[in-house]
């Protein structure tokens, strides 16, 4: 009896021992059991990825302008009258000589109708006196002024035809007809502007570059232009020119770049454009988006996407990169990554080292599979070995497989399914502190950067939820990013 007695004392203390210092290897021991015994796992997040590949990017200096006409002219009028004709019409081309516009031109053909008859009297008088004065039968003074009003007959003849020419309005460079602010009818005095005509072959684009650019800039070296009509479509340039002077005020430097124009092209004077000069180019340099960079963090890191043979199953690994050249939407690594490796561009944010992820448009079971060959909870599925037997599902208040009870201490947070950011509900890892921690981290972010933060207080007007929502704070963040606003690179936290 007392041999019986002491071993049951000591099976109860192992026991009570046992579960006491089970801790962290208990509580996984029992995730392990719960996912045996068919608890949902956590799910994948959908994620989209990018190969590492070479390719050749350029370091360039950008500014910002609007473009010009290499030529552009008004067109005055040289006359007064009436407008009773328009030719050509705002867009279409025109060529040096080419008429605009009529005016009335009845006064002015009666005008040289009335120099041309006294032009011919004029010419008969002198011819008289020319006779007389050879046969000495007239006076040297009845010549000479014979011959003064002939050629006075002659310049107010030539002006009439040229007032009656001016009548009509022309083109005085070839061009595209850019503005006309005449109608048929309206009347016009000398010298009044009536229309424009702009040469848009080629264009330029004149850019203001600090001294220490200065020297990075010659004559002939190539640009890269990008409007917002066409922000998928590169046009090329060239520098055309350099200031010799360096501006007092602001110490910048003029530099104008020649846009060659085809007719297809949309670029058009007036536009605001982006102009990116190249300075250095390096050739097979490992590139990759600059969606890929994380906002979260200290550096440069980026998550990359791996599968395991085994399992089939997607994860994420964080890599820290070193950075060289950038351009619009590429950057150069120097370091960190490998040719082919699959970085992750979308679905990154909130992504912790070893998460759960999968291709977007690959399935994502998230229940585990029974012993019978189908979920836990459906039919056909056994009971799990240590749990009820109605269904294989735990009764309310009973741990599945023995594991401690929902609100214990091994636990976990009320007994709930943990999702994949490692937290009950979905919520990422580090509870709502560290959650408050980084909405706060990524909001002074925001606002360190006075553009973002203009329009992150409008948003805030429309949507006062927003400065509250981690999801809407990391929306809006993504959004800044892809308009290149934000470069990737902040301080919210690990």
């Amino acid at each position: 009896m007392i041999d019986r007695k002491h071993i049951m004392i000591a099976a109860l203390l192992l026991s009570v021992g046992l579960f006491s210092c089970g801790g962290e290897t208990g509580q996984q021991a029992a995730n392990e059991g719960g996912q045996r015994q068919g608890r949902p796992r956590a799910a994948a997040s959908p994620v989209k990825v990018e190969p590492v590949k070479k390719s050749d990017i350029s370091q360039y200096i950008l500014k910002n302008t609007t473009l010009e006409a290499e030529q552009w002219v008004e067109i005055r009028a040289r006359t007064s009258g009436q407008v009773i004709e328009i030719i050509k019409e705002e867009g279409d081309p025109v060529q040096a000589g080419s008429v605009i516009a009529r005016l009335d031109d009845d006064v002015a053909r009666i005008n040289v109708s009335q120099r041309e008859v006294a032009y011919r009297e004029a010419q008969q008088r002198y011819e008289r006196e020319e006779a007389l004065f050879k046969r000495n039968l007239g006076s040297k003074e009845g010549y000479a002024s014979a011959q003064t009003q002939l050629e006075a007959g002659k310049a107010l003849l030539e002006q009439a035809q040229l007032t009656l020419g001016y009548t009509s309005i022309e083109s005085p460079i070839a061009g595209i007809l850019t503005t006309r602010s005449i109608e048929v009818g309206n009347m016009v005095t000398n010298n009044q502007v009536v229309a424009a005509v702009a040469n848009f072959n080629p264009l330029l684009a004149r850019i203001q570059v600090t001294e220490k650019d200065f020297g990075k800039i010659n004559v002939g070296q190539s640009a890269r232009i990008t409007v917002e009509a066409a922000p998928n479509k590169e046009f090329r340039g060239r520098v055309r020119m350099i200031s010799p002077v360096v501006d007092p005020e602001s110490g910048t430097v003029k530099v104008t770049v020649e846009i060659p124009r085809s007719n297809n092209d949309l670029l058009r004077p007036g536009m605001f454009a982006s102009v990116y000069i190249i300075t250095e180019t390096r050739q097979n340099a490992l590139v990759i988006s600059k969606k890929g960079l994380v906002l979260e963090g200290e550096g440069n890191q980026v998550f990359v996407y791996e599968k395991d043979e085994e399992t089939g199953m997607g994860k994420a690994q964080r890599k820290r990169i070193e950075i060289g050249f950038t351009d619009s939407d590429r950057l150069e690594v120097l370091s960190g990554l490998s040719e082919g490796e699959q970085v992750i561009t979308v679905g990154q944010e909130g992504l912790r080292p070893g998460s759960a992820v999968r291709l977007v448009g690959e399935g994502a079971p998230t229940l585990a599979t029974a012993p019978g060959g189908a979920p836990e909870g459906q039919p056909g599925a056994r009971p799990s070995r240590g749990g009820p037997s109605e269904g294989g599902a735990p009764k309310s208040g009973t741990p599945a497989g023995g594991s401690p009870a929902a609100g214990s201490p091994a636990g976990g947070a009320s007994g709930g399914a943990l999702s994949a950011g490692g937290m009950p509900g979905g919520g990422p890892p580090g509870g709502g502190g560290d959650d408050a921690e980084r909405l706060k981290r990524m909001i002074g972010m925001i606002e360190r950067t006075p553009e973002v933060k203009k329009i992150y207080d409008e948003r805030v007007k429309q949507d006062p939820e927003l400065p509250k929502s981690m999801d809407k704070v990391r929306a809006f963040m993504g959004e800044m990013r892809e308009k290149g606003l934000i470069q990737g690179r902040g301080r919210q936290g690990n």
